[in-house]
């Protein structure tokens, strides 16, 4: 979930614009002058996403109406390595991942790429993960996490840590999926329980325990374009013998947005 650190304007002495966006958590005020304090220094550059497949659209910068920016310090509490938020106001890690976060966002059309931003008041001796995330009109994440993201060690008092961080958009793949609604029709007073199979070409078969006269839906994910799935499903006893088939049909065109199908099977009394 995006989270967003709310910046008023009556506490924005510890926001400086000098050529570059600086973050600096801490109080407003003096600063304290014997504490040792570190800087992370960035540029963020966009890397569009490229065509996997021909149909479907890539997305660019003009999809982009949102953008944060968030940094990470590194903890062992457990001998191995985690990232945690860092507490806006203190520059220490916090376990907490909603208000009081550090963080820099941006909204379209303000979003500037290529342009230095500044992390500063952190503390020295730490490692650092700094990730930039995307986001589109509708609130989705459209960055890669793992692509968009630049670790950087802060050595000691006032280290610049000079970096690029990369915006990585996501590479948009045709993938659709659809239901597959399940209904048997029989005795269940005189039949063993049983088990259905649904089997389609490229997919795996999914089998579950199923109660006659009560729907069941399956799910297929990741269907190709122009391609039309023969989807079967099985009444079986619970021992294998074998009750009951039906069949549908799955047409995918170049719409992902498919509706549901629907397969009933009839079970004929002993």
């Amino acid at each position: 979930m995006k989270q967003h650190l709310a910046l008023p304007l009556a506490g924005l002495s510890g926001l400086v614009l000098l050529g570059c966006a600086t973050v600096r958590p801490g109080a407003v005020g003096a600063p304290d002058t014997h504490e040792r304090t570190a800087v992370i220094e960035l540029t963020p550059r966009l890397e569009e996403a490229r065509h996997v497949q021909a149909i479907r659209p890539v997305y660019k910068a003009a999809d982009i109406a949102s953008l944060s920016i968030t940094p990470y310090v590194e903890e062992s509490p457990f001998g191995f390595p985690i990232y945690k938020n860092i507490d806006a106001v203190t520059g220490l890690a916090t376990d907490s991942t909603a208000t009081g976060v550090l963080m820099l966002t941006q909204a379209s059309p303000s979003i500037a790429f290529n342009k230095k931003i500044r992390f500063a008041n952190l503390k020295p001796n730490k490692r650092y993960r700094v990730i930039a995330r995307a986001y589109n009109m509708s609130n989705t994440l459209i960055s890669d996490d793992v692509s968009s993201q630049v670790n950087l060690p802060v050595l000691g008092d006032e280290t610049l840590s000079l970096g690029t961080l990369p915006i990585k958009l996501m590479n948009t793949v045709f993938a659709a999926s659809t239901s597959v609604r399940v209904l048997v029709n029989g005795s269940g007073s005189q039949i063993e329980t049983f088990i259905t199979s649904l089997h389609a070409p490229d997919l795996v078969p999914n089998s579950t325990q199923l109660v006659p006269g009560v729907l069941k839906d399956f799910y297929l994910y990741n269907l190709k374009p122009n391609t039309t799935y023969r989807v079967e499903v099985e009444a079986r006893k619970s021992h294998g013998g074998f009750l009951a088939s039906g069949s549908t049909e799955v047409v995918v065109g170049l719409d992902d947005v498919l509706p549901g199908a629907t397969v009933s099977i009839e079970i004929s009394p002993p």
